[in-house]
């Protein structure tokens, strides 16, 4: 596999009006289905156990929002490239090399790190966040097959979406209009903003920055991808864990 050479990066196949209309299309479909599921989240367990001390999301609810948003992000592109004419591969999801996927695998272990000491910091500094820094998984079990599926969204399915929408459409496609310093700020907020509860869109936020940049030097969606599935992975995994003990 050839090596990724500094001289190439993404480049953008979208003007700015079809890339506008791709991401306000995608904002309306998911405007509408949050709205749904928290009327969901209403009558299943209430706003004030949900956001409060009471129990987490049933994980049947949590597969159908995963799923939900899986779908839309990849929906929306599908529609999107099948009308240009472009394939996936315009989207990033091109061969790495050896090289950049250990790499990701240091930036999902340093992104783990940060976020650890990240929550360290926020339980003192700002002690009412403390609520919102339990696991976002749910602690009502729905079942076997449910928890298989709520694990495959949460570690494979739900980051390659994201990284293909995030990095792969939005990312790239400002980086044709604004400069990749502004792009990259932009698409993380966005990015961080999408997870709705402070701790943890201040915590995407930051991760997503690092995960633009890996995109952007590698020219492959693979290694952000990676990394990403690594964090979830570790999360995912580490929350089984505690509630098992």
């Amino acid at each position: 596999m050839p090596e990724t050479t500094l001289s190439q990066r993404p480049v953008s196949p979208w003007t700015f009006r079809a890339g506008l209309l791709v991401l306000v299309c995608f904002a309306l479909l998911y405007t509408c289905t949050s709205a749904a599921h928290m009327l969901l989240v209403k009558h299943a367990i209430g706003f004030e156990a949900y956001l409060g001390d009471g129990p987490g999301l049933p994980q049947h609810l949590l597969l159908t929002l995963q799923l939900t948003k899986a779908v839309l992000l990849l929906g929306v592109l599908a529609v999107a490239l099948q009308r240009r004419g472009l394939d996936w591969a315009t989207l990033g999801l091109r061969p790495t090399t050896r090289k950049w996927l250990m790499l990701a695998v240091l930036v999902a272990v340093a992104g783990l790190l940060i976020r650890l000491m990240l929550a360290r910091w926020m339980s003192v500094a700002v002690p009412d966040w403390a609520t919102f820094m339990r696991s976002p998984y749910g602690s009502v079990d729905s079942g076997m097959m449910v928890s298989i599926a709520l694990g495959f969204c949460t570690v494979l399915l739900t980051p390659f979406a994201e990284e293909v929408f995030f990095r792969g459409f939005l990312f790239t496609w400002m980086t044709g209009h604004r400069p990749v310093w502004l792009a990259m700020l932009v698409s993380s907020l966005i990015f961080g903003a999408m997870h709705i509860i402070p701790p943890q869109a201040i915590s995407a936020a930051l991760m997503a920055l690092a995960l633009c940049a890996l995109y952007w030097f590698s020219n492959s969606l693979w290694p952000p991808i990676l990394a990403h599935v690594i964090g979830n992975g570790i999360a995912y995994f580490s929350m089984l864990a505690n509630s098992a003990s």
